[in-house]
């Protein structure tokens, strides 16, 4: 079971980083709005360090997150790709 404050950074965590990416998705969609693609990167490093330091039963829990994560990403990379 997760300690409550690694679960509180953990979800704050993915909050962080379903803002960045609504933010970069919108952003490309416009086409005329830059993308912080660093601050992206380093919330999805960041993320992922924090799934990779729990135990394997509480890190499988977040794999739905991660694919809607991935699923994001790769929306981004088609919208960038049509710039």
């Amino acid at each position: 079971m997760l300690d409550p404050l690694q679960e509180h950074l953990i979800k704050e965590e993915m909050n962080a980083i379903k803002t960045a990416l609504d933010n970069a998705l919108n952003n490309a969609a416009k086409k005329e709005k830059k993308i912080n693609a660093a601050e992206l990167s380093e919330r999805m490093n960041t993320f992922c360090e924090m799934i990779l330091s729990l135990p394997a039963k509480e890190a499988k829990s977040f794999q739905p997150i991660l694919a809607d994560m991935i699923k994001a990403l790769n929306r981004l990379e088609e919208l960038l790709k049509k710039r």
